[in-house]
């Protein structure tokens, strides 16, 4: 294993402002004018406006709650306390590691799905020929994977290799684990789309959705996101607790999202239907906040979004029709962007376990370029080759 030490280029960006403040006047014998502006969120100042009926969708047990400790408010002079979120602005004191989350990662590896630590020691070789979408469960047990061919969702057991597979699966995006890998969420249905979870030994599949994909667990567990495909404006993103049987509307014209803590998502815009941004939401659609937007010439998109443990931080990838992708770290706020991409074409991973390291891919194998997994801190500092030969 070598070590390689090197930096990106930082890019300090100041957000713009602006309120919105809603005036109703009631005409009688006296007129009377009341503005409220809405609570800020992640030091938000744009909010979203009008207010859609829910959507109603099949009503689902709830999970089990995982319990994490509690982060106190992002504060910053600009723009004051956020009380939607449970982000901090301290590194020191913002990681809360998620319980049962193991430090290890996995890729592939001239086809085959490997395993192994985060420093890449200890790798099991899970199987030989393994389909390009997977996702490895937050404890390291079982890796779920999407054969696009069978249509299938192949669960293995990692200890034993074992295969469990689960029919009528789409490859619309990378399964999703609940906090405590009990449960795999994954789009299904050939002829009628929907979201569904089954366990991770392949028993009690249930629709969990109609006529939505991409269905991604809110790191407490109790709530799940998910995205219609047919609204007027592209991709809607939906959001309802597992408790209830309604759905928000949060966004529209979504390309992907990820959950930033249990208050919120970041997401990127589809770059057809308006210019590609990135932005950080509240789940219940209260705040939306634009953090970084495209300005090149040539059109690109923001793909493979990660935040870290708490979503302090967020990692994606700026990818071009010309087959790049480069790398890019995002702190909550917006105040800070770094591109993480030094030499080669690089694709986010995700963040290690203890949420301080990124895990990446460096390397473009389709261009003949030798990949490896590598691991790098959100400053650009720390680069470390993790494991020579690794892909996606």
């Amino acid at each position: 294993m070598s070590d390689e030490v090197g930096s990106g280029r930082s890019d300090w960006a100041r957000l713009e402002r602006r309120h919105r403040v809603a005036v109703i006047v009631f005409a009688t014998a006296l007129v009377l004018v009341a503005g409220a502006v809405g609570a800020a969120w992640w030091g938000a100042s744009r909010t979203v406006s009008g207010q859609d009926a829910p959507v109603v969708v099949d009503p689902l047990p709830p999970e089990t709650p995982i319990v994490q400790p509690a982060t106190p408010s992002v504060t910053t002079a600009s723009t004051g306390t956020s009380a939607a979120s449970t982000l901090s602005a301290d590194p020191a004191a913002r990681l809360t590691v998620p319980a049962g989350r193991a430090a290890l990662v996995a890729f592939r590896v001239q086809g085959a799905l490997v395993v192994a630590g985060e420093d890449g020691t200890g790798e099991t070789t899970v199987l030989k020929d393994a389909p390009a979408i997977y996702s490895l469960s937050p404890d390291g047990r079982t890796v779920a994977a999407l054969d696009a061919e069978r249509g299938e969702l192949i669960l293995v057991d990692v200890a034993s290799r074992k295969v469990k597979r689960v029919p009528d699966a789409v490859p619309a995006a990378a399964p999703s684990w609940a906090p405590d890998s009990s449960r795999v969420y994954f789009t299904a249905g050939k002829s009628a789309v929907h979201a569904r979870r089954v366990r991770r030994d392949g028993s009690g599949s249930e629709q969990v959705a109609a006529e939505v994909i991409s269905p991604q667990v809110s790191p407490d567990g109790k709530r799940v996101a998910y995205l219609f495909p047919k609204g007027p404006g592209g991709n809607l993103l939906l959001v309802r607790r597992l408790s209830e049987t309604a759905a928000v509307r949060v966004a529209e014209g979504i390309a992907e999202f990820t959950w930033a803590d249990a208050a919120g998502l970041y997401y990127s815009t589809i770059p057809r239907l308006r210019p590609s941004e990135i932005h950080g939401v509240a789940a219940d659609r209260s705040q939306d906040r634009m953090l970084d937007g495209y300005a090149g010439a040539r059109p690109a998109s923001f793909t493979d979004l990660h935040a870290d443990a708490n979503g302090t931080w967020l990692i994606y990838a700026e990818t071009g029709d010309d087959g790049y992708s480069r790398m890019i770290a995002l702190y909550h706020d917006g105040t800070r962007r770094r591109s993480l991409s030094v030499r080669r074409d690089t694709y986010p991973m995700g963040w290690s376990a203890d949420g301080e390291r990124i895990l990446f891919i460096e390397g473009n194998s389709v261009q003949g370029e030798p990949t490896s997994l590598m691991s790098v801190l959100p400053d650009g500092t720390g680069r470390r080759t993790v494991f020579p030969g690794a892909d996606r």
